[in-house]
């Protein structure tokens, strides 16, 4: 996989299964295999393409499926990196701590630290901004909750840990706002990239609620970007995803170039290749037969 968290909060990812804490329940999607046929083919196509996009966004600038506001959201990084880093360095700050002051010109920014006082062992770390406008930024807007979790905060390097993101909505400094339900960054204990997984729930552009996880991408994340992940769009189901060179411009999170082939469990498959002026073309096929769009 790739190192989606490199540089954000700890370089390594190391130690137990992933017993992550903190998060909320994930939003409800259909995890059935797809039945690809002519009336779905396009649309799973789409959606898996801008899950990869969110998917392979720096943390956490995977918030947002608006390729534009990239850069912008490289200042909410910022902003959470900095807030837990304090956290980790003062073991012994007290929980509910208002850091609005430092971090929002207006708006809210709070930190919960549990258990209190801890030491060692595993530790959950909430972020709780309202609306607050981050004092770095350039007038970027952030509302949501960020939970961090180390199974051990003794030695938070070289522990487990998770990131959950919850009903985080990013407003750019234009005045774009998208709200991501639901988006986990977890390593596995093993101390290499590989270790590091994603589980991203996102709103696409059809408006459905869709789901990306296992995500490898052995060259890395710099686009154009080739790959492999499960996608789960939110109503039509569970697919397996192959991609190549899929780049991101002028169409937002609907990548304008490479493809992406995709299997259901049910033995129907599809293939969708994208174009820079945001159209697409592509096949499906099932036993009922095959047909293109």
């Amino acid at each position: 996989s790739t190192v989606i968290l490199s540089g954000f909060l700890i370089t390594g990812c190391s130690s137990s299964d992933g017993d992550s804490g903190g998060g909320s329940t994930p939003p409800t999607i259909n995890t059935s295999p797809a039945a690809i046929d002519a009336s779905n083919t396009q649309a799973i196509g789409v959606s898996s393409g801008e899950g990869v996009r969110v998917a392979t966004a720096e943390l956490p600038a995977a918030i947002t499926i608006d390729a534009s506001s990239s850069s912008d959201t490289s200042h909410i990084n910022d902003a959470v990196k900095s807030v837990t880093d304090s956290v980790i360095s003062s073991p012994s700050l007290a929980t509910g701590i208002d850091v609005s002051s430092e971090y929002c010109t207006s708006g809210t920014a709070d930190v919960t630290f549990v258990p209190e006082n801890a030491t060692s062992g595993p530790v959950t770390i909430t972020i709780i901004f309202g609306n607050c406008v981050l004092l770095y930024g350039d007038g970027e807007k952030v509302d949501g909750t960020a939970v961090v979790y180390y199974a051990d905060i003794s030695d938070p390097y070289n522990s487990a840990f998770s990131i959950t993101y919850t009903n985080f909505t990013f407003t750019d400094a234009d005045g774009k706002a998208t709200t991501i339900p639901n988006y986990t960054f977890e390593c596995d204990g093993t101390s290499t990239a590989t270790s590091c997984t994603i589980t991203a729930y996102f709103v696409g552009s059809d408006g459905v609620t869709s789901q990306i996880t296992n995500l490898d991408t052995p060259n890395g994340t710099v686009p154009p970007i080739s790959g492999t992940a499960t996608f789960y769009h939110g109503t039509e189901g569970k697919v397996a995803i192959s991609f190549s060179g899929l780049n991101w411009g002028a169409c937002g999170a609907i990548p304008v170039a490479g493809s992406i082939t995709f299997t259901s469990e049910d033995g129907s498959e599809g293939n969708i290749a994208f174009s820079p002026d945001c159209t697409q073309t592509g096949t499906w096929a099932n036993s009922s037969g095959n047909g293109s769009y």
